[in-house]
């Protein structure tokens, strides 16, 4: 097993990886339609500044580890390829 055998395994394990937490944070962030909540007759006239302002803290996060994870299995796939 040479070198570069043991460096496509970790970039390997690298894109599996990344592509798991991508997915996972694409399926915690919340919808920006509010379409639904005409369906479920819920209104957020009630939700108060920060409540609001919260929730899209950690939306944000979501969307950021989306966006790092998506560059990330980006270039450890094209390197991946180069080195096949």
């Amino acid at each position: 097993m040479g070198p570069f055998q043991i460096i496509r395994i970790i970039l390997l394990i690298l894109m599996m990886l990344s592509g798991l937490t991508a997915t996972v944070m694409v399926l915690l962030q919340q919808s920006n339609s509010d379409a639904t909540g005409a369906l479920t007759n819920s209104s957020n006239t009630t939700d108060s500044f920060y409540g609001k302002n919260k929730g899209m803290k950690k939306d944000h996060k979501f969307k950021v580890w989306t966006l790092i994870s998506g560059i990330t299995l980006a270039v450890t796939s094209i390197i991946f390829f180069i080195l096949g």
